[in-house]
Formats: C-alpha cells, sequence, structure tokens
C-alpha cells in the first residue's frame, strides 16, 4: 500500500518536517529556555502506559480545617492553577489539565509545577505562531494535546466536529508505526479512530457525547450480534457474548450522557469499531465480508514438505493449519476467535495425554505373549514422546488461553514462517495426537508379530484381515484423516488448494 500523507487539509502536495527545531518565543518570559524538539506524535503514543511510577513518601498525617488542607502539594506547599486552567482526573486515575481558550489546550503534564507550566506555555506559543504562518486557523472545536519531556514536547491536534486528528504540516503515519491506508476515506477511518483515543484518555471536560452517538453504537453492537449468531464467519471484533454485555454498558450510557465516565466507555467502543471498520476495509470497493477466505497471495510450502508433514501427522495437522491461516487473515487476530481454537486445542491435548497414558497398559499384553522387543520399544517411545508433547504444550499454551487479540497477534505472528506459513506450528499441534495413532499402529503390528509367533501363519493373517478392514472403515468414516500414498509424494503435478497440509 502506498505511504499517505496527512495534513489538515488532506493535501498530498503540501510537505512538512516531522521534526523541527524550536524557534524563539515572542513572548521574553519564555526566550530564555534551551530550544527543544517539537514532536507530532498520535494519541495512541502519549505513552501514559509505559510511564514508570514511584509512590511518593506517604508524609500527610495531621487533619487541618478545610481552608489550610486544601490545594497542598507533597511538601505542604499551596498549589495553584494559572489562570484558564482546570485540572481534571481520568476515570483510569491519571490527572490532566485543560486551558480554556480559543485555542483549547490538554496536557497530562504536571502544571502545577511552575518549570513544566512554562515550558507548556513555550511550545503552545511556538504552536500557535507556526498556525498562523500557515495560515491555519483554528476553530472552537480543535483542541491541542501537548506533552512535556525535558526540553522536548510531543503534540497533535483533534478537531471535535470533524472527529479527527492532525498536525501542523504533513506527516507520513507509516512513521508512527501505522498500517497505511488505500485511500481518503480508509485513512479517515485510522484518524478517527485516534480521535476516539484521545477523547477515552481525556473525557472528563467533553460535557459528555450526544446521545445519537451512543444510539448509533448501540445499533453496531446489535448488527455484530446478529452476525456472530448468524456467521461463523463475522468479521466483527467480538464475540456475542461480549456484544450482549456491552449493550447493556451502552444502554446505561445512554442515560447518563453528559456524565465523563460514559464518555470514556463510548470513546474506547468507538476506538475499537474504527480499529475494526479500518482492517477490514470498511465502506470500500474491496472490503472484506468474510474472515474465512485465505489470502491467494500468501506464499504456501513446497508440495513435499506439505506430503511429508502430511505422513508424519497421519494428516492431523491439515486442520490445524487451515485454522492458523484463518486466524491470521490480513494479519489481523480475533480475540474471541483464537481463545475458541487455543481452548479446543488444550482440550485435545488434555484428552491426548490421558488416551496415551491408557495406552502404556496395552503393554500388558507382552508379558503373557512376547513380541518384538524393538517393536514394544519403539511404540513405548512413542507413548513417551506423546505424552511430553501434550504436557509441553499444555503448559505453554495454557496461560495464552484468555489473552486478548494483541498478545495473541504477538504470538502468532511470531511463529509464522515467511516460507511455510504454520506448517512447522501445525505439525506441532499434531504431534500429542499423531504420536499415539502412530503408538497404537506399532503395537498392533507387535501383536501380529506375537500372533504368529505363538499361534502360527493363518491366525496372523487373519488378525491382519481384521485390522485392515477396521482401518479402511474407520478411513471411510473419518476422512479427516487421510495418508496419501507414497508415490505422491514425489508426484510433480501442479498443488491444487487440497493439497493444502
Amino acid at each position: 500500500m502506498p505511504s499517505i500523507l496527512l495534513s489538515p487539509a488532506m493535501d498530498p502536495t503540501f510537505s512538512f518536517d516531522k521534526h523541527f527545531a524550536a524557534s524563539s518565543s515572542s513572548d521574553s518570559t519564555l526566550g530564555d529556555l534551551m530550544p527543544g524538539t517539537l514532536r507530532p506524535i498520535t494519541s495512541r503514543e502519549t505513552g501514559r502506559y509505559d510511564r514508570n511510577f514511584t509512590f511518593p513518601t506517604p508524609s500527610f498525617s495531621t487533619v487541618s480545617p478545610p481552608s489550610l488542607n486544601d490545594s497542598l502539594d507533597s511538601n505542604g506547599a499551596p498549589r495553584y492553577l494559572p489562570p484558564k486552567w482546570t485540572a481534571y482526573v481520568q476515570p483510569e486515575g491519571q490527572p490532566y489539565f485543560v486551558r480554556d481558550t480559543s485555542l483549547r489546550v490538554t496536557t497530562d503534564s504536571d502544571v502545577y509545577d511552575p518549570e513544566i507550566k512554562q515550558k507548556v506555555d513555550y511550545w503552545t506559543k511556538h504552536i500557535e505562531n507556526e498556525l498562523v504562518e500557515k495560515d491555519m486557523r483554528w476553530s472552537d472545536s480543535w483542541e491541542l494535546y501537548v506533552g512535556i519531556y525535558g526540553n522536548d514536547c510531543d503534540y497533535y491536534i483533534v478537531d471535535h466536529n470533524l472527529r479527527s486528528q492532525f498536525w501542523i504540516g504533513s506527516v507520513d503515519i507509516c512513521e508512527f508505526g501505522l498500517a497505511a491506508a488505500v485511500s481518503s476515506s480508509h485513512l479517515e477511518m485510522a484518524l478517527q479512530s485516534m480521535y476516539w483515543t484521545h477523547v477515552e484518555f481525556f473525557p472528563m471536560h467533553m460535557n459528555g457525547l450526544p446521545r445519537q452517538c451512543i444510539d448509533d453504537l448501540i445499533c453496531i453492537f446489535n448488527h455484530g450480534l446478529l452476525d456472530q449468531l448468524t456467521s461463523s464467519g463475522s468479521t466483527f471484533y467480538y464475540s456475542k457474548e461480549d456484544c450482549e454485555k456491552f449493550v447493556q454498558l451502552l444502554r446505561v450510557a445512554r442515560d447518563y450522557p453528559s456524565d465523563g465516565y460514559q464518555t470514556c466507555l463510548v470513546a474506547r467502543l468507538q476506538t475499537q469499531i474504527c480499529n475494526q471498520r479500518f482492517e477490514t476495509h470498511y465502506g470500500e470497493q474491496h472490503v472484506r465480508l468474510t474472515r474465512d477466505r485465505v489470502s491467494p497471495e500468501l506464499a504456501q510450502p513446497s508440495r513435499f514438505t506439505t506430503r511429508v508433514v502430511s505422513v508424519l501427522s497421519l494428516g492431523m495437522a491439515r486442520r490445524y493449519s487451515e485454522e492458523l491461516d484463518l486466524l491470521f487473515i490480513d494479519q489481523t487476530v480475533y480475540g474471541h476467535a483464537w481463545r475458541t481454537f487455543i481452548s479446543t486445542c488444550l482440550q485435545e491435548w488434555k484428552e491426548s495425554f490421558i488416551y496415551t497414558s491408557l495406552s502404556f497398559l496395552l503393554h500388558g499384553i507382552f508379558v503373557f505373549a512376547p513380541g518384538s522387543s524393538v517393536l514394544t520399544m519403539t511404540s513405548l517411545l512413542l507413548f513417551t514422546g506423546s505424552a511430553t508433547a501434550s504436557s509441553l504444550l499444555i503448559r505453554y499454551y495454557r496461560p495464552l488461553e484468555n489473552c486478548q487479540s494483541g498478545a495473541a497477534h504477538e504470538h502468532i505472528q511470531s511463529v509464522q514462517s515467511n516460507k511455510n506459513q504454520f506448517l512447522l506450528v501445525a505439525l506441532t499441534y499434531s504431534l500429542p495426537s499423531a504420536l499415539h495413532l502412530w503408538g497404537i499402529c506399532v503395537v498392533v503390528i507387535n501383536c501380529i508379530v506375537s500372533i504368529f509367533s505363538h499361534f502360527g501363519f493363518v491366525p496372523a493373517i487373519a488378525w491382519s484381515c481384521f485390522v485392515c478392514i477396521a482401518f479402511l472403515f474407520f478411513s471411510i468414516v473419518f476422512s479427516s484423516i487421510h495418508i496419501p500414498s507414497p508415490r505422491s509424494l514425489f508426484s510433480r503435478k501442479e498443488k491444487t488448494a487440497e493439497d493444502l497440509v
């Protein structure tokens, strides 16, 4: 996809350097500050969850009359905000500050600190001057975010009317680690997601959201619930259980549209909806309507490798590979789909461990009717490998059973191969069952050897025929276990979709 430049007017011909040195302020009280760097960021890059913190030593224990106990800092000194500044606390507990002027300013830097307040004023004035120079006239719907880090300043601007985010000049969103868009409307969806992230982080001064915004979100989740109930390939992010819970929350939020906590709730859900629509190319001609179609552009493993894995896994790696492909379509992971998949895998591995443990008892037959010692040792090794593989997979994947989509995406991406996709991972997932079945096959062959040794040729042939008939019967009934012929391993026939593991 092409690289996309963002500007307030979405003019791709307008260019502006992302990083520029701060010029001297016309305000003499700020002119002595050491110049720093003004950095455009997105609302997702404020670092609110990445900051190191240490609780101060408790020092407040004396209760004084209200007039003497209000607005004191940790040192007991009075705390005053400058004119036009108001302090708020985000629902998660993060304090932030808003300057109510013609260009509203929001910051989570501590403006109670005179030095930080001076830097906020310096950079705010600098940005205002840049806006004037660029002939960008701000309106009451604009809101500037600034974050002070040493002498540097991070910033972005949101427009509450357009529900969008922009910067002083054009910037490349790929430099923020974001995916490029395929059209201007597709890009607007990404900007709207960033806008709602800002509202989620700074909701308390918003005076609420229009009730229609909440009603629209309820309708979106109702449709998502319908899609999950009636379609196995729904592209909606949330499961039907989650949709029902969110609809209940939004119905409560609708009764308190001016409450900051409800504003935060609605903004977070709006962010997720925008992210989902960006990933599925909502509103575009090439929109993804179902998540059960794998892109034909993906590189596929060689036919020989695919067949070898199919033989080793007795065909069981096919299902795991197909499901992993569907889980990672367009490099997007749906949290509820991952949790369903890994819960099923864990249950299968647990059952395989139990069956394998019981299969060790089959070797009691050879105490009374010894067979081949080599075959006995081989089956014991296969059963041991199955039990070991089950234990290791259960131990490794149990913490990921209830993880969210972000952690699931990180894991799936880490195990994907550019050459073989999920082929080797699928083989690993199938090891407990495959090794167990191979062990059963060796035990059956050993039984035939034992019958031949103790009862002769005819009983051995009869037992072999019975086993073959049983195998053919189960192969027909349970056709998912498909063992390709040795000849097909070296066939040069062009690969088709059915050849995928």
